[in-house]
Order: C-alpha cells, then sequence, then structure tokens
C-alpha cells in the first residue's frame, strides 16, 4: 500500500479488515469439515478465544505505533505554530521600529537642513570657499537622509496601515499618479501611453504608491533619448497582469531579483539618485494583494 502513509487510519482499518476475513475463512473451512454441531460450536469458541488472544498484539502492533505518530505530529505542529507567530511578533515589532524611527526622525532633519541652509544663506560670503563646500556636504546629506527616512516610513505603512479592499478604479489611480508627477514628466519630455484600466479589488491607499514607484522609475532610469513608458493590463483567467514598460537603461538579469530588496541599489548616487527602497516598496504592496511581481528585459 505505497500510496497511504504508514501510519494512515485508513491502513489499520485495512489490516483489521484482513484479520478478521481471514479468522472468518478459518473458521468457515473448519466448519465445512467437522461432522457434528457440537464440534461446530467448539470450533467458533476456539476461534473467538484465538481472536481475543491476538487482539492485544493487534492493539500494540497496530494502535501503539499510531497513537505516538500522532502524538509526535501534534508536538511538531504545535512547534511550527509557535515559531510562525514568534516570527509573526518580530516582524511586526521591527515595522513598528521602522516606523516610529523613521517618523521621529523627520523633524529633527528638517531642522538640521533649516539651519545649514539659513546658515548658508546669512554667512556663505564670509566663509571661504572650503567652509561653503562642507556646508553644501553637510545639506545634502541631510537631504538624503530626509528622503530615506521618508521612504522608509512609506515601506513600514504598506505593513502596518492597510485598508479594507473595496472596487478601485485604475484609471482614476493612473490620472492621480501622473498629475502628481506632471513636473517630472514636462522637465524629461516623456511620452506616456496608457491602455484602458480596469477596475480591481485593492486597497485604494497603496495602488497609487505602487504606479507612482513604477512609472517614477522610468522617468528616472534613462538613456540620452526622452522615456516613453507604456501602461496596460491584460486579463488572465482569473486575474489581472499589470505591465509598465518603458525604453530605459534596462536591468542586468543577475540583478532582476535584487532590486527588490530593500536599500539595493545598482547604480552610486552620482548616476542616479534614490534610496534604494521604492521596488522593495512595490513588491511588499502586491503581495499584500496577493500578487507577485517581476522584471522581463
Amino acid at each position: 500500500m505505497q500510496w497511504l502513509p504508514h501510519e494512515h487510519p485508513v491502513r489499520i482499518l485495512i489490516k483489521l479488515a484482513i484479520a478478521i476475513f481471514i479468522s472468518e475463512m478459518l473458521v468457515m473451512i473448519a466448519l465445512s469439515f467437522l461432522p457434528s454441531f457440537s464440534l461446530m460450536v467448539e470450533a467458533l469458541v476456539d476461534s473467538a478465544l484465538l481472536i481475543l488472544l491476538l487482539s492485544p498484539m493487534l492493539y500494540f502492533s497496530l494502535f501503539r505505533p499510531l497513537t505516538s505518530d500522532i502524538a509526535e505530529r501534534k508536538q511538531t505542529q504545535r512547534e511550527l505554530a509557535r515559531q510562525a507567530e514568534e516570527l509573526k511578533i518580530s516582524n511586526a515589532e521591527l515595522e513598528q521600529f521602522a516606523y516610529v524611527a523613521s517618523h521621529d526622525l523627520q523633524e529633527p532633519l528638517r531642522m538640521v537642513s533649516s539651519y545649514l541652509q539659513l546658515l548658508e544663506h546669512r554667512y556663505g560670503e564670509k566663509f571661504d570657499d572650503d567652509a561653503n563646500d562642507f556646508i553644501q556636504f553637510a545639506i545634502d546629506g541631510a537631504s538624503r537622509m530626509q528622503r530615506l527616512t521618508s521612504d522608509l516610513l512609506t515601506y513600514s505603512r504598506v505593513g502596518t496601515h492597510q485598508r479594507e479592499f473595496g472596487p478601485v478604479s485604475c484609471e482614476d489611480i493612473l490620472d492621480q499618479v501622473l498629475s502628481n508627477l506632471q513636473v517630472a514628466v514636462e522637465e524629461e519630455s516623456a511620452v506616456i501611453i496608457r491602455d484602458p484600466l480596469p477596475i480591481v479589488m485593492a486597497d485604494d491607499g497603496q495602488l497609487p504608491q505602487l504606479f507612482q514607484n513604477l512609472i517614477g522609475n522610468g522617468l528616472k532610469f534613462h538613456g540620452d533619448e526622452p522615456p516613453r513608458i507604456y501602461i496596460s493590463a491584460d486579463e488572465n483567467e482569473n486575474e489581472w497582469v499589470f505591465s509598465v514598460r518603458d525604453d530605459g537603461i534596462g536591468i542586468d538579469p543577475e540583478h532582476r531579483e535584487d532590486i527588490f530588496h530593500i536599500f539595493q541599489r545598482l547604480h552610486s548616487q552620482e548616476q542616479y539618485s534614490g534610496t534604494g527602497i521604492g521596488l522593495a516598496t512595490c513588491k511588499k504592496i502586491v503581495q499584500n494583494h496577493g500578487g507577485r511581481i517581476w522584471v522581463e528585459a
């Protein structure tokens, strides 16, 4: 019976049925050769006694291993459930820490950046070139730190500030996102091509962030020619497959998974600005909606 696990209850029932059937067959065969009723009764009694004698053996050989296996399995399940709960609590605490840390850092960073700019504005003419360069480096560093904490705050909110799913018009979401990115689109002379998009069950607070990050990457990572970005959606059985395509610089195949890891950057700040959190946030949003995200290049 290779198609049943060794400890499966069905296997036990099959073994018991075979044992009972064999016992009955032996009794009937014996009866067919007995000449008198008394001998028949004696044979039946002997058969019953034999079954009673065999019962403890059947119990210890069949049910005892089953009981032990069930106990071990329950213990393993309890241990796995405990570890899963601990991991869930740990992840929640990390997300909460990231949220609090990034939120509380915003105000001090704004203050540092503001006073540095004030210092440059009021006393810049009194400083030599080196001092002005140092101030500018400090301002740039504070600005990058502000962007980093802001993106980290957005990333942590994806896990801690989820809304109940409802019907969401992706057309309206895209209109909102393109309005937010209007200045960047005009600065890059970008061409945006869009197909009709569906209404889906989603978190209307997270979808704008998803589209904005993906389209924003298309506006940022391009060559000498103005970027062309194409947004579409295709229905595939019981799901929608959304695509944001561009004619940008492309991604090396060996980095197609790495780019979705938090703080993962493939280029220096001098080449392309950013914090390395945008696509990690996209992945988290998509996973919250039961989907998956990937790159084709």
